[in-house]
């Protein structure tokens, strides 16, 4: 599933603020937002967490999450 969602991701970024973390290197991130399934796709503003999505899901599912 993380490779399927790494050309998604890729291409948002050319759009958003797209930020990759690789949990099995940095673990704190993992356990600070409470991260339990990859992959896990999470906005945030400053420290707040205001939506999270977990699995695969199309382009547009991402989009919306941000524009809300």
């Amino acid at each position: 599933p993380c490779k399927a969602l790494g050309p998604i991701m890729q291409e948002l970024s050319q759009t958003y603020n797209v930020t990759k973390i690789d949990i099995d290197e940095d673990q704190e991130i993992a356990i600070r937002y409470g991260v339990k399934a990859v992959p896990t796709v999470m906005l945030i503003d400053g420290d707040d967490v205001k939506s999270v999505k977990v699995g695969v899901n199309p382009k547009n599912v991402y989009i919306k999450m941000i524009e809300e």
